[in-house]
């Protein structure tokens, strides 16, 4: 028992025990040369926290050993003691490091007990002693490493090459994102620091394990049992070399471990457990992440536009991604590498490839990024899952909230997620003034949120890179209507194309998103069925367009129609009046409050002619100026990102979600249709009440597999059949013939039919 004054704490009296640090050799004489050059790179640290060295030599009879040991002790200061314990036989590594414990367990001290083929870094023995100090039920502490399972950081197999110096300072780079500690299941040997109380209430090592492996699995379990815990000290790193320890073994490492290991799991069963949802957790998850915010060499973070729910298609929000994937390109690339999350053919089909410095990504990527962006609020928990699986720092850009105002679009609890972006996401853009306020009025958005309201192009001239000389589809010039909008119903184009058409029967309109068969006077064209060269033409050859929208977040619309020089009837709201302001009150909008009052308008034939009262060309806030607002919201959501603030809750919820789908999918199975899992199970040959969402996907999967053989199977033999069918045919209709050549009537006619071949032969088969 320790004796101390009452007004020390336990804390502080640990703060100031000395430490143990043991080293056991067995062979490798090149090791200890590295080690020990390590350990005095350290001393001042060393002597401060009163360490002493043990250096054991288990291997007696390696004179090359003994000589490295003997020549590194000269090293050593005064104020760093340190010995060499040669033992008389091979010991072994348990063995060995035991009786090292005892003699520390003796004089008061905490262990560290390190492999002979690491490397020791400054700060990190400091820092694992106050770690072990921050909670008394703290046992056990290992730092972080290059090459060491659970201690691993970065995780990456890509850093696996560097130099112990080259990774320390990836290291040193991002660890400081990390927590100054966080508990794991089991800490690893390589490099452990073991609580004094720990060894002298728990015991020591089990010898049961031989030579090694699990060994220190099993203590750290032991004393687990009693409450305590193992923690990483993520602001200490030293260097492992790793693969060394069993390299002069008569037994290969796979022997020891599958050995060890079963012993392990039959102590402790719930190790095997732990273990697995650690590397199943959010907290390597987020570490694996981490990694997307080590900048390349020219100090460039990677940054990928998440296009995965792009489409094959036009539309507004596609064009959208495409301009300022465009700009992102000419200008971001002094501080990030642009990328596109998206299919090959998506993106060759949007021109994304074409783009000069853009870098495609797969959909199903497993690559890392510093920040996800997404041109689009998330619809579904699939997007929200993606986001947060390809960076430590998410942004949206929310472009409108129509998908909740509408109820028959709010699905797959969209004010859940929505909800959670507001509270989990590194930052949030909007493309108008009117989207940030419903957006904000809707979602209360997390204290010190990045935030950026950003419209899109406002400059006329740059909706004009796509059109064509001449128009694309055939619509003479001047002669119709242009209705602009979607099948959405907000969209308000089937309501005002029927009163249009009931007033002014004779108005030629083209429709734009109207899912229905043309008319005369109307010709409609589906929601993203026309190219951008299509759309433009048919901008170009109207006579005056005409917006009906009820609710947007933008209204691309209004610049395309000025752009073409067309006048534009807009609907009056909100977000059109902001618009008409910020272009300057210009005399080719009108705005019109009702359906009513824009056919009385169309009614009265004073369609007005196009007013040159907008500046020739540029604008103070184009696409350039878009990207470059973008650009620093996305800066400053690196700035502000928290691996604990946001990013461990993200995973966390995103977890949750997850589970959450996949238990909504099994319950649907189990509860949407009884009957139906009645045949299920009678087909496949079972009892019903053996139901279960464990059991109910794997019938599912089986009962499809079954399904898919049985179909080819019976097309299989209905082609057979076929065959035979005809082949049956062909034998009945030469039969026929045969029976037809042998009968009288032919054999009469037979002197006939020669003289009209003949006849053929010579004046032809045309008759002349």
């Amino acid at each position: 028992m320790l004796n101390f004054h009452p007004e020390e704490s336990p804390s502080a009296l640990a703060a100031g025990r000395a430490i143990s640090i043991i080293v056991p050799f067995y062979k490798n004489a090149e090791l200890a040369g590295p080690l020990i050059k390590s350990l005095l790179a350290c001393r001042e640290e060393l002597s401060e926290l009163n360490c002493t060295v043990t250096l054991i030599n288990d291997s007696p009879g390696d004179a090359a050993l003994a000589t490295a040991l003997e020549e590194g002790i000269r090293s050593f200061p005064a104020d760093l003691p340190c010995e060499i314990r040669t033992n008389d036989d091979n010991w072994g590594f348990l063995r060995s490091a035991n009786w090292a414990c005892r003699k520390a367990v003796a004089r008061g001290a905490d262990v560290l007990l390190l492999n002979s083929d690491t490397l020791l870094y400054p700060g990190a023995v400091r820092e694992m002693q106050r770690v072990a100090n921050l909670d008394p039920m703290i046992g056990f502490i290992s730092p972080r490493s290059n090459n060491a399972t659970i201690c691993t950081f970065p995780q990456q197999n890509r850093y696996a090459d560097l130099s112990p110096a080259q990774f320390n300072e990836i290291f040193q780079q991002v660890s400081s994102y990390l927590p100054e500690f966080h508990y794991v299941p089991t800490c690893v040997g390589f490099c452990l620091y073991i609580n004094h109380f720990i060894l002298s209430e728990v015991g020591f090592f089990d010898e049961v394990y031989g030579k090694g492996y699990s060994e220190e699995n099993d203590l750290i379990m032991r004393a687990n049992r009693f409450g305590y815990r193992a923690v990483l000290a993520n602001r200490a790193f030293v260097y492992h070399i790793g693969e060394v320890s069993f390299r002069e073994s008569e037994f290969p490492k796979s022997v020891h471990e599958r050995r060890n290991f079963a012993l392990l799991t039959k102590r402790y069963p719930e190790y095997r457990e732990h273990i697995s949802d650690y590397f199943k957790g959010t907290h390597w998850e987020a570490e694996r992440l981490l990694a997307g915010l080590i900048p390349d060499a020219d100090g460039r973070i990677d940054v990928a536009f998440d296009c995965s729910h792009v489409s094959k298609h036009h539309n507004g929000t596609f064009n959208v991604l495409a301009k300022v994937i465009q700009e992102a390109a000419l200008s971001w690339g002094d501080r990030f590498n642009i990328h596109v999350i998206a299919n090959e053919g998506v993106a060759e089909f949007h021109e994304l490839t074409s783009i000069p410095g853009v870098l495609l990504d797969s959909a199903n990527t497993n690559r890392v990024f510093g920040i996800a962006y997404r041109v689009g609020q998330p619809f579904d928990y699939h997007a929200f899952l993606r986001l947060s699986r390809l960076a430590p720092v998410n942004v949206y850009a929310m472009l409108d909230t129509i998908a909740w105002d509408c109820l028959y679009l709010n699905r797959d609890q969209l004010d859940e997620l929505w909800r959670a972006t507001a509270s989990y996401a590194d930052g949030l853009l909007y493309i108008s003034d009117f989207s940030r306020d419903q957006f904000r009025s809707r979602f209360p958005v997390r204290p010190g949120m990045p935030e950026m309201a950003s419209y899109l192009s406002l400059a006329p001239e740059e909706y004009l890179e796509n059109a064509p000389a001449k128009p694309v589809l055939k619509h003479r010039s001047g002669s119709y209507l242009l209705l602009v909008g979607n099948s959405f119903a907000h969209k308000y184009v089937e309501p005002t194309v029927k009163a249009i058409a009931r007033r002014l029967p004779r108005v030629k309109l083209v429709a734009l998103g109207l899912e229905a068969a043309g008319t005369e006077c109307l010709t409609a064209y589906g929601s993203g069925k026309l190219s951008s060269a299509e759309v433009a033409g048919l901008y170009a050859g109207s006579q005056a367009v005409l917006f009906p929208s009820t609710y947007e977040g933008f209204g691309m619309p209004v610049l395309e129609a000025l752009a073409h020089r067309k006048v534009l009837f807009a609907r009056d709201t909100v977000l059109n009046r902001a618009l008409h302001a910020r272009l300057g009150m210009t005399k080719n909008i009108i705005l019109y409050d009702s359906t009513e009052s824009l056919v009385r308008m169309l009614a009265s034939g004073n369609i007005p002619a196009w007013t040159d009262d907008l500046p020739q060309a540029g604008h103070s806030h184009d696409w350039a100026a878009h990207a470059r607002d973008t650009k620093h919201l996305l800066e400053q959501a690196l700035q502000g990102f928290s691996y604990g603030g946001t990013l461990m809750p993200r995973l966390g919820y995103a977890a949750l979600l997850a589970k959450a789908g996949e238990g909504q999918f099994q319950r649907q199975l189990i509860e949407d249709d009884s009957s139906a899992q009645r045949i299920l199970f009678h087909q496949c040959g079972l009892d019903s009440s053996l139901a279960s969402a464990d059991v109910i996907p794997a019938l599912h999967e089986l009962k499809s597999a079954v399904d898919g053989l049985r179909e080819r199977t019976l097309s299989a033999t209905a082609a057979e059949s076929e065959i035979a069918s005809l082949r049956a045919a062909i034998k009945d209709r030469e039969d026929r013939i045969e029976t037809i050549k042998n009968s009288v009537s032919w054999n009469v006619t037979a002197p006939l039919r020669s003289a009209c071949d003949v006849w053929l032969n010579v004046f032809g088969r045309s008759g002349r």
